[in-house]
């Protein structure tokens, strides 16, 4: 892998006690290599522990004009969170420059860092 490299650390503070947080973040991912698509993160904070933190990507798609892409989401359990975009490709990759779309699914805001 030539160019695998992390990208995007976004800290997000965590719901307070007894509240959860449901999230979609719509990405894009360029360089001559292309990936568009969602992904679905949530967790819960039961006094004070903040846990069940899951991401799921979905609706992804692709168009490389060579080489391969992979890209993997994670987040962790921390308050704040760090959800971070893994990108690996099979080429020795320029810039990559990530774009996106925070659309907030439950009554509590999103406070990014």
């Amino acid at each position: 892998m030539n160019g695998g490299r992390s990208l995007l650390p976004i800290r997000l503070v965590w719901p307070g006690d007894g509240t959860v947080r449901e999230v979609r973040l719509h990405y894009n991912l360029t360089d001559v290599q292309v990936e568009e698509g969602k992904i679905a993160y949530h967790a819960t904070n039961k006094a004070g522990t903040v846990a069940n933190n899951t991401t799921v990507k979905f609706g992804n798609q692709q168009a490389a004009t060579a080489g391969t892409l992979t890209v993997n989401w994670t987040i962790t359990a921390a308050n704040p969170a760090v959800l971070t975009i893994n990108a690996n490709s099979s080429l020795t990759p320029t810039v990559l420059r990530v774009t996106y779309n925070i659309e907030n699914l439950t009554q509590q805001a999103v406070a990014v860092q």
